[in-house]
């Protein structure tokens, strides 16, 4: 097989209409003003930021016009998940199940099952995720699951407690994945509000704070036939659309880092008595180090976008639900050359932010290093290492990358 390395010498066209917006303009300056006032309360959940998301169906971005979305490509999706992310890095993730849901139901060969989730999408309706279960095993991601569906009569019961149930919170529905009683791994997926069904905002991790991603208990939750989905074995099981999304979210918390150093010595009235200028906005090192900044930021999203348009030439070739093998093993490939690549850049900008301001800056009411343990929160996903020798494995032994949900 060819391995492309060059994203080159794909045709790549910068054509963002969406962004431009009256509609996507007034959100962002809604969302600017929402995150302000919720940091100036030493943060709080963005409750209001997704009543806007749903309100304005930005869900649906990627449905075709004529099903009342926007008809975005992939890449103007990453582009808007971008932009968001420079004012809130919580929302898009609070969205990242929801838009691989979407991904998912745009590629489904079940008419219904697509008619039914294109109208609530349509309708501005959110999805959320609970997959992942405490317990311990040996391997992630191998259809053994604790959560079990029991058939009760003429509908089903779902029992069991998952964790890392990102933007569940927020969502209208949950995706879950369940074993019925003969063992098989089945998809299900019902309203968040249905009786027996218990959202815990319980995530404490160092970063992406309020995402939401905590626990989520069914405790002899109903479940209905129509929402039973099976898991059917795929051909293509790349997945390279939920990991670059992450990245995508990393892309617009530089941007805002960039931004920030830029305010930063823009406005700032002291330095040392050892600085190479008196004025701040005239020290070459300062300066240096905001283009520095700069640069990390304008490489790291042009890699993501540039990748994500792998994504759209691998969709374009969908065929009964199947898209191409190797045009999706180049998607996973650049996702994954995209992670191994940004993570440090993006590590470095969150770090070099500190270098254009005094010891004052680390006060906790300026919550600079929010940007470091949120980007350092998203690049835990999916270890890079494993990743880099995947690649290393593929350009010296021939060796495919792993076809599994992970690349």
């Amino acid at each position: 097989m060819t391995v492309l390395i060059d994203p080159s010498r794909n045709t790549i066209s910068r054509k963002y209409s969406y962004i431009q917006s009256e509609e996507f303009l007034n959100f962002l300056d809604f969302l600017k003003k929402d995150t302000q006032e919720r940091q100036a309360l030493g943060g709080a959940a963005p409750f209001n930021a997704v009543a806007q998301v749903k309100a304005l169906k930005l869900g649906a971005l990627r449905l075709p016009v004529e099903f009342g979305g926007k008809g975005l490509s992939i890449e103007e999706l990453f582009k808007v998940l971008i932009e968001i992310a420079q004012y809130d890095n919580d929302l898009p993730q609070i969205l990242r199940s929801h838009y691989q849901f979407v991904e998912e139901v745009l590629r489904s060969t079940d008419h219904k099952f697509q008619n039914f989730w294109i109208t609530e999408f349509a309708k501005g309706a959110i999805v959320g995720n609970a997959y992942t279960e405490p317990v311990n095993k040996t391997v992630v991601g191998s259809g053994e699951y604790q959560t079990k569906l029991i058939s009760v009569g003429e509908h089903y019961t779902v029992s069991g407690t998952k964790i890392f149930s990102t933007g569940t919170l927020y969502a209208d529905y949950v995706s879950t994945r369940v074993n019925n009683e003969q063992g098989e791994a089945l998809s299900v997926i019902i309203p968040t509000n249905r009786e027996g069904v218990q959202r815990l905002d319980d995530w404490d991790g160092i970063g992406q704070k309020f995402t939401a991603s905590g626990t989520t208990l069914f405790e002899n939750v109903k479940v209905f036939e129509s929402e039973i989905n099976p898991i059917s074995p795929e051909q293509v099981k790349f997945k390279p659309f939920t990991q670059l999304f992450l990245h995508a979210i990393i892309a617009g918390i530089v941007k805002a880092i960039s931004r920030e150093a830029t305010e930063l010595v823009q406005n700032r009235k002291r330095t040392f008595i050892y600085a190479v200028n008196p004025n701040p906005r005239q020290d070459p090192l300062l300066l240096e180090t905001v283009g520095e900044i700069a640069a990390n930021a304008y490489i790291i999203e042009n890699a993501v976008l540039n990748a994500a348009h792998a994504q759209d030439i691998a969709f374009k070739s969908t065929v009964n639900g199947v898209s191409d093998y190797h045009l999706s093993h180049q998607a996973a490939l650049e996702a994954s050359l995209v992670k191994i690549a940004i993570e440090p850049l993006a590590l470095a900008a969150a770090t070099k932010l500190f270098d254009v301001t005094g010891a004052s800056s680390t006060r906790l009411k300026y919550d600079l290093d929010r940007h470091w343990r949120n980007i350092r929160t998203l690049s835990s996903h999916n270890p890079a290492s494993f990743k880099a020798y995947a690649i290393g494995n593929l350009l010296v032994n021939e060796q495919d990358l792993p076809n599994n949900v992970y690349f």
